[in-house]
């Protein structure tokens, strides 16, 4: 369950940091 939920927080957090 905690990888899923690092998963869930980790995709959004990609292109944040590509656009930031």
């Amino acid at each position: 369950m905690a990888a899923f939920a690092t998963m869930i927080l980790a995709v959004p957090a990609l292109p944040l940091e590509g656009v930031g």
